[in-house]
């Protein structure tokens, strides 16, 4: 009993590795060529959460240690991000896309990253048929009414979500090198940034506030998120180094942080404050809790109408440095949330850990992968070559077709002019074949200049009298005709047929001289360089192999085709000489002159 159970479970445990195998080798979508896996690290080394977190925009960075540009298209139209199951689609936003510089800033929403399991994505390209996918309102939900990405270089900030709180008003500097891309700076003066006020901006309930910063010096009550009105005020920002946040409501202040964290100087730092009503305020600095209060937040926080305004909107001082990637909400998230979202967005991230790029099965092969590769390295000689021989094949494919085409016909003439003149030559060898339509037939045309010659008027015996017998003279001339035809046809079988053997024998030579040609390249420039590198000198070895490869494309086809071609002009040919024989023996037989 006990061993037939034990083979039962062994029978469930292999179906179920068949089952999982199979998944894992599913693939979502085959119109897409290449796919790499992402595995998300929520380990105290990576994203170091505690908590599951649900809808979070994560940040991947490509570039080409990651990623081959070259297998995408120029502009990333054609990248999908798909879940664990290799079936759900996530929905992304392309901030930025280089394939020149080989660098991609995408986010990615993310359902659900639940600690301690195996979290993964998987990121499919490869399909230049593909539209663009990118959906930054379906990326950034509902709950976050304001995400400043700075990519632009110039004119007004464009909010990424869809209630499109893009900013009103905006001075300071902007297309400059940040953390994620591109930021802004503002002076500490007079620049600021502002967002018109809208129902989605609202902060009765709560709300979260995030931002890069990247200040010199310290600050002195510079503002980093201000919103103010006659229903009350909101404020984050720096006093020295640190973060405070403050709520009033009218005129009576009702809570005030003390001082908590510290900015590094000269370094980006990130800032996240998270707030909800009658609940804690949570700041957290590099997606690490710096502070969170004891004490609760009033059941109902000032519920504003005023503009929402970045680095000024603050009779305490204006703020001084850089800053990226600004955020709002008007719900608190978690601090788990925050930490995963910061821990993504950190230079040095160690979240996402991408796996080796995968290929399926409807798309190209390797050898078609790295004939690209190849055609990348081809040199201007090397190319010349190649010109040279695609012209040949040309040619060559130009006489293989039309020889084709015009064997077959004097093939199908022969046989219908053979029917015919076997049937009539048998009461005499002269035949009116006016109007008869005999195609291409060769057999027809030599017939026809012996019929010129011996129905001439008069000339030298012949002549179509009744009775009468042809001259000596006459069949010399007849003779003299036919086979002179015969000759012509003989040159126009063999017409254009020396192209095709320039092609077998021209081709594979002239590939061999590129070939040689680019090794000595190769190696020349490795001798300049002054070193060996098998990665440097692999493609130049084998661009040149390239030129006896399309030599050989060359000559192979030519050759099958000339064979053929051979074959069927021995044939025409053979049929030619029979024809000539039995044309003459009839006419001598049935009107020659014979010698006493």
């Amino acid at each position: 009993m006990c061993r037939a159970k034990r083979c039962w479970l062994g029978l469930i445990a292999v179906l179920l590795l068949l089952v999982w195998t199979g998944q894992a080798q599913a693939w979502w979508n085959e119109e897409w060529k290449y796919r790499k896996k992402i595995n998300l690290d929520t380990s105290a080394s990576g994203a170091s959460i505690a908590g599951a977190v649900d809808g979070v925009p994560l940040l991947v960075r490509l570039h080409s240690g990651n990623f081959d540009f070259t297998r995408a298209r120029q502009d990333g139209a054609d990248l999908r991000f798909v879940g664990g199951d290799d079936l759900t689609q996530l929905k992304y936003q392309i901030e930025s896309y280089d394939s020149l510089e080989e660098m991609a800033i995408v986010w990615v929403k993310i359902p659900e990253v639940i600690p301690a399991t195996g979290n993964s994505l998987y990121l499919y390209y490869g399909n230049p048929e593909a539209a663009n996918g990118s959906d930054p309102a379906g990326c950034f939900d509902s709950g976050q009414a304001l995400v400043l990405h700075f990519a632009e270089s110039e004119g007004m900030p464009a909010d990424s979500t869809g209630f499109h709180n893009n900013a009103a008003a905006f001075t300071g500097g902007q297309g400059l090198p940040a953390i994620i891309g591109k930021g802004i700076s503002l002076n500490g003066a007079t620049d600021m940034l502002t967002v018109a006020a809208s129902p989605s901006l609202e902060t009765n309930q709560g709300f979260t506030f995030s931002v890069w910063v990247r200040i010199t010096r310290p600050q002195s009550g510079a503002p980093l998120l201000t919103r103010r009105d006659k229903a009350g005020m909101l404020q984050v920002g720096i006093e020295g180094t640190a973060i405070v946040v403050e709520f009033t409501s009218g005129e009576t202040r009702k809570f005030s942080s003390y001082p908590v964290g510290e900015l590094a100087l000269d370094q980006w730092n990130h800032v996240a404050v998270s707030g909800v009503a009658g609940g804690e305020l949570h700041v957290l600095i590099n997606g690490a809790a710096v502070a969170t209060t004891t004490t609760t937040l009033p059941n109902e926080l000032p519920k504003l109408a005023a503009d929402l305004i970045i680095g000024g909107g603050s009779p305490t001082g204006a703020f001084a440095g850089e800053l990226d990637e600004v955020r709002f909400s008007s719900t608190a998230l978690s601090p788990d949330w925050l930490t995963l979202s910061a821990r993504s967005q950190a230079p040095d991230a160690a979240i996402a850990m991408f796996g080796a790029a995968e290929t399926g099965e409807k798309s190209s092969s390797a050898a078609i992968i790295y004939l690209g590769t190849i055609a990348r390295n081809i040199t201007v000689d090397g190319w010349i070559i190649i010109a040279i021989l695609v012209l040949i094949a040309a040619l060559s494919w130009v006489v293989m077709l039309g020889k084709g085409f015009i064997f077959y016909s004097m093939e199908k003439g022969n046989s219908l002019f053979r029917h015919t003149f076997d049937r009539q030559a048998r009461q005499a060898p002269i035949m009116d074949c006016e109007g008869e339509n005999f195609g291409g037939s060769p057999l027809y045309r030599i017939y026809q200049a012996g019929y010129d010659i011996l129905t001439s008027p008069d000339e030298h015996g012949c002549g179509r009298e009744s009775g009468r017998k042809f001259q000596a003279d006459c069949m010399k001339n007849f003779m003299f005709a036919i086979e002179k035809c015969y000759l012509h046809e003989i040159k126009r079988l063999n017409s254009w047929l020396a192209t095709l053997t320039i092609a077998i024998s021209g081709g594979p030579f002239l590939g061999l001289l590129g070939t040689v040609w680019g090794v000595m390249n190769t190696f020349a420039a490795m001798a300049e360089a002054g070193e060996a590198n098998i990665m440097a000198i692999a493609p130049g070895i084998a661009s040149a192999l390239a030129t006896t490869v399309f030599g050989l494309v060359v000559a192979i086809p030519a050759l099958f085709g000339y064979n053929y071609l051979n074959t069927k002009l021995k044939l025409i040919t053979a049929d030619l000489n029979i024809f000539l024989d039995e044309y003459a023996i009839k006419v001598e037989q049935h009107r020659g002159e014979r010698d006493s």
